[in-house]
């Protein structure tokens, strides 16, 4: 198969989810692979697509709830929660589906996989979620900790948390027990959508939630030094390195052969 992967501009919220709407259209008729990297205009918090703005007076942590009804929204047609888009960059992936099946696990774990090799590379140290559980010790009540707690209000990682970065999954990708990135998927006539955004820093719009800028924990060595190193070579690499990341963990598997390029529609 092959592959299309471009760089869009940042645009609004409703922009952006129609354009991703279009890539997996267009993934469908062209049957091939169209791999687009983007960012937002403004802060945006898009919404899951079982969601609405209603939730959020339900959700658990309410010092952020204030602030997030001032943000722009759209909703997405992807499931999961709510992700605010303020300091991230965003990839969509949309494939051809010929066999019909609604989820493709295994387009989770290769992107996610190249991810982490890339986010360990520039410096962190990056594992999926359900790696990072396997080397938790156990509480003394024998259970062990779902994610990191910051404080008063922080990560709950509880599912039915409003926002996605508040929640966990086995494939999120986890930097010192904070989540930096997830991704969610929907199926289209003939194609899959995925989508996912990398958190770069905090938003002052939910200020709890950490990005990679933030974390404490970078290798291979720890501290502030390593960590500033680390920030300062993906600013260097900037989103077109998590396109080209993505790009080599689909290369050979999915991807026979990719090109940069646009799509119309």
């Amino acid at each position: 198969m092959k592959g299309i992967l471009f760089f869009d501009p940042p645009a609004d919220g409703k922009s952006n989810m129609d354009r991703d709407r279009s890539c997996a259209e267009f993934a469908a008729r062209q049957s091939v692979a169209v791999l687009r990297l983007y960012c937002w205009s403004e802060p945006t918090l898009s919404l899951g697509r079982f969601q609405s703005i209603e939730d959020l007076s339900k959700a658990t942590n309410p010092s952020f709830v204030t602030e997030l009804l001032d943000v722009a929204r759209v909703q997405r047609t992807t499931g999961g929660g709510a992700i605010l888009h303020d300091h991230d960059w965003t990839y969509s992936l949309s494939v051809p589906n010929e066999r019909g099946k609604g989820h493709e696990g295994e387009l989770y774990r290769m992107v996610h996989a190249g991810l982490v090799q890339w986010i360990t590379r520039l410096g962190w140290k990056a594992q999926l979620h359900q790696d990072a559980q396997e080397e938790t010790p156990l509480r003394q009540d024998g259970t062990k900790e779902g994610c990191r707690i910051e404080g008063n209000g922080g990560p709950t990682c509880d599912s039915r948390s409003f926002l996605c970065f508040d929640r966990r999954s086995d494939m999120d990708i986890v930097v010192g027990g904070s989540k930096v990135l997830g991704s969610a998927q929907k199926r289209f006539p003939g194609a899959i959508l995925q989508h996912g955004s990398l958190l770069l820093a905090r938003s002052r719009f939910a200020p709890h939630l950490r990005g990679l800028s933030d974390t404490e924990e970078s290798a291979p060595e720890n501290g502030q030094e390593s960590r500033g190193k680390a920030s300062r070579q993906l600013a260097e690499v900037g989103i077109q390195g998590m396109g080209e990341a993505i790009r080599r963990a689909l290369e050979g598997m999915v991807v026979s052969d990719w090109e940069l390029g646009s799509i119309r529609g």
